[in-house]
């Protein structure tokens, strides 16, 4: 053989083994991306601190950049690879993480175990998962996904993790040995599975996942459902161990759909039934001012519209999809239980104003439109913090108005121990009030018992609106200036197109009502706005929930309190006694 053909051969070797080993690289490397269709298994250990390397290299890595490392000595042969140590142009090579940090504890969004880092490839999983469905819980920022798992293999395997958006949800009591996890990108509470029993060979189960976030994850989730056009899809990964401990990964889709919304309420109804009060509750007052409390969880589809609870009959009829709001679950809680899940739920919130809003129904209304529409406002209101209602026993007809007008009164005292309880034993920076038509008027008497505890403890209400207030002007005149000394600001939203208030004032041979105009209500310390101009709808007398002017100059309170000339879309006008108020264009 001549020399030219020597190099020749030996040129084509290198090259040859050069696709290998980058092949090989690849592979390996492919291993800790989403896309991988096997799973692996490894151990980790940090063995050399590496400066500088604090970029993602998964987002951008390419082929030539691996043949490059190749080339420039970066890799090096061996059964072994100490990816540490695989640092290059402020890149890294260990699972997508950084290097190690200055306590020699591992960073990389691979799994973390003792000892060296070593690749295995194995066979496609053998566990085959379907996403039924998936909500999002808002606030406490806790993905649910209901999926069906079969287990194809000759191993029973439990669920030990999922990851998503570069957030690892383990399952504390199958996965023990994680150490040294950055708290950034570890879940806190973790993952937990309704039932996480060995699924058997042949076996398929319906689970329900729950993933309760970190604080990266809650900012990410929140961003999405603030965000209309992002709700598309979440990928993950489902991870699944048998008893000895081999791994196997499932790439899943989660779909971005409905949004599963908690609310918290206080009630004075009777239960349906007392040993069972996850059956809800009746019109009946409970008697000696007795306060349940609890909170709701209620969906709210992806198909929801801003200001809504969802379309009417005869619209629903030519839509593909169901957009109603509904109440999944009830679940009832102690008084203390009440309380220490709100400070839990405010202290985990990762907003520098970790709010209350409590919202206070009207007539016609019973316990599950209370929970559904309180959701719907706290939603669309981006409310940094939670949302919480009271529910008076109003019998939820239009023929029950009698009956609803003893009611609140009945659930004065009632409501204002819950207002106080909320401002003084939740650690909340604020609680915000919404109360809306009859409503106003239990408000109005409450306060008059809150006002007082309220005073000898310090306690200040922020924002008060008072909605369409279904309440004599001259009664409202006489009590409605406690509302200014309690508050940081009180709103009076009132409308000349209200028709469920005009009705009322005509019950009383037209007494006029404060929600009502003309006249117009002026009360010296509060905000007065009306809303005739806004498209109110039939009745016209849901605005301050459904018409987007009204729910936009709410939520520029709730985060900034500007007084009305400040507010762009108010005009200034005054009564023919000079008096101002303002109105929505």
């Amino acid at each position: 053989m001549n020399s030219k053909s020597k190099w020749k051969s030996i040129l084509k070797l290198e090259i040859v083994l050069s696709v290998v080993f980058l092949v090989i690289a690849g592979k390996a490397i492919a291993d800790f991306t989403p896309d991988a269709d096997t799973y692996k298994t490894f151990e980790c250990k940090c063995v050399k601190e590496t400066a500088g390397c604090q970029s993602n290299l998964l987002t951008d890595l390419s082929e030539k950049e691996i043949h490059t490392w190749y080339q420039s000595g970066y890799f090096k042969k061996g059964k072994s690879i100490n990816l540490n140590e695989l640092c290059y142009k402020n890149k890294d090579l260990s699972g997508g993480g950084q290097c190690c940090s200055d306590d020699k504890k591992p960073k990389s969004i691979s799994r973390l175990f003792k000892g060296s880092i070593n690749f295995t490839r194995d066979k496609k999983s053998t566990v085959m998962v379907k996403v039924k469905d998936a909500s999002y819980q808002v606030p406490g920022k806790a993905m649910r996904i209901n999926l069906s798992i079969t287990n194809n293999g000759k191993n029973p395997v439990r669920l030990d993790e999922f990851n998503a958006a570069s957030v690892r949800f383990q399952n504390s009591s199958v996965n023990e040995d994680i150490i040294g996890y950055p708290d950034d990108l570890l879940a806190e509470e973790g993952l937990t599975v309704s039932d996480n029993s060995p699924i058997a060979p042949g076996e398929t189960r319906n689970v329900e996942v729950t993933a309760s976030d970190s604080a990266w994850e809650v900012k990410r989730l929140s961003d999405l459902i603030y965000e209309p056009d992002s709700r598309l899809s979440l990928p993950g990964q489902l991870n699944f161990v048998d008893s000895s401990g081999n791994i196997q990964s499932v790439l899943v889709n989660v779909p971005l759909g409905s949004h599963l919304y908690p609310v918290w309420y206080g009630t004075n109804r009777v239960p349906v039934d007392r040993q069972n009060e996850k059956k809800g509750y009746t019109s009946e007052p409970e008697p000696n001012s007795l306060t349940h409390y609890g909170k709701c969880f209620v969906i709210i589809p992806k198909s929801h519209t801003y200001g809504s609870t969802g379309s009417p009959w005869y619209k629903r009829w030519f839509k593909e999809s169901d957009d109603r709001l509904s109440v999944k679950e009830l679940l009832p809680l102690t008084e203390n239980g009440f309380l220490d899940d709100v400070r839990k739920i405010l202290a985990n919130q990762h907003f520098n104003d970790k709010s209350i809003l409590v919202y206070i129904h009207g007539y016609n209304v019973n316990f599950e439109e209370a929970a559904i529409r309180a959701a719907q406002i706290g939603f669309d209101l981006k409310v940094p913090g939670i949302t919480a209602f009271y529910s008076w026993p109003s019998q939820g007809t239009l023929l029950g108005y009698g009956a609803d007008y003893d009611n609140i009164q009945i659930s004065e005292d009632s409501l204002s121990r819950f207002l106080v309880k909320m401002a003084k034993n939740t650690n909340a920076d604020r609680v915000h009030i919404v109360a809306h038509s009859m409503g106003n008027y239990g408000l109005l008497r409450a306060m008059s018992g809150a006002t007082a505890k309220a005073t000898d403890s310090g306690i200040k209400f922020g924002q008060i609106f008072l909605a369409a207030p279904d309440v004599d002007v001259a009664l409202f005149r006489q009590l409605a200036n406690i509302y200014p000394k309690v508050s940081e600001r009180t709103t009076l939203y009132v409308s000349a197109k209200d028709k469920a208030v005009d009705a009322s004032s005509w019950l009383r041979k037209n007494q006029p009502r404060a929600g009502y105009m003309p006249p117009i209500t002026i009360v010296k310390g509060i905000d007065t706005i009306e809303a005739t101009n806004i498209d109110v709808g039939l009745l016209g007398h849901s605005y301050f929930s459904e018409a987007a002017g009204i729910l936009g100059d709410m939520h520029n309170l709730l985060l900034h309190n500007d007084p009305p000339d400040k507010r762009p879309q108010l005009i200034r006008h005054t009564t023919k006694e000079g008096a101002p108020y303002w109105a929505v264009e």
